[in-house]
């Protein structure tokens, strides 16, 4: 558009040109100094403005490139952290695991700190889970920066991977803090959702091995390898 509307000023300030040096009504005429200065300077700036628009869009598919490599840059880092904090994550719930088992509920302290700290963890998963569903988003879009994801497919079997974890973590710490709750005394719902604990935590450590695989696999690639600005 601006390339456009800079050629419509050259084609104005050649007519208005000709004007000056074909006006007059006997034959050729120069034209005043005055109307010759004000041509040219319409001349110059017409062509210093399609310079500028030629620079600008190279510029501009510059600038696409960089905040394309930027945006990529700190996906790749943030999809490098997510495998710790499932970790920590995992460990918490196998300290809690350890309580469940032991079926010993005399000292209360002991199991208000359990509770505790599955009520601290499942705020952190859920934290994690809005990461995790922004990063995807983020991750879908990058093509509209002009990057080329090379290994497309693998990249999204990691978050996939990471998603399927987070998920299976939270069902499991949602079940077993049911397990543990203050208000259920009925034993039967304590080994109810002792069993759908465990099957949760289950899919969340296969889960987690998956994407620790599908990361040590993805870590080997140069970034050149996985990203093209």
């Amino acid at each position: 558009m601006l390339v456009a509307t800079v050629i419509v000023l050259l084609w104005v300030a050649t007519l208005a040109l000709i004007k000056v040096l074909f006006s007059g009504s006997n034959g050729f005429e120069w034209g005043s100094v005055s109307d010759w200065i004000s041509v040219l300077c319409n001349i110059v700036m017409a062509g210093a403005a399609l310079y500028a628009a030629i620079n600008a869009k190279d510029w501009l598919s510059e600038k696409t490139r960089t905040l394309g490599l930027e945006k990529a840059e700190s996906l790749l880092n943030e999809m490098d952290s997510v495998s710790p904090v499932h970790d920590s994550f995992i460990n918490v719930l196998a300290e809690a695991d350890i309580y469940y088992r032991s079926n010993f509920f005399e000292n209360q302290a002991d199991k208000a700190k359990v509770i505790i700290s599955l009520d601290e963890l499942r705020i952190s998963i859920e934290n994690n889970k809005l990461k995790l569903e922004d990063v995807k988003l983020r991750f879908h879009s990058l093509k509209r920066w002009d990057v080329k994801i090379l290994k497309e497919n693998e990249l999204i079997q990691l978050l996939d991977a990471h998603q399927n974890t987070i998920m299976s973590l939270s069902n499991a710490t949602f079940n077993l803090r049911n397990a543990l709750s203050e208000f259920i005394d009925d034993k039967r719902f304590f080994v109810l959702f002792g069993n759908h604990f465990n099957e949760y935590y289950a899919e969340a450590l296969s889960s987690y091995q998956n994407g620790i695989s599908i990361h040590e696999k993805i870590h080997n690639y140069k970034f050149r390898e996985l990203f093209e600005v």
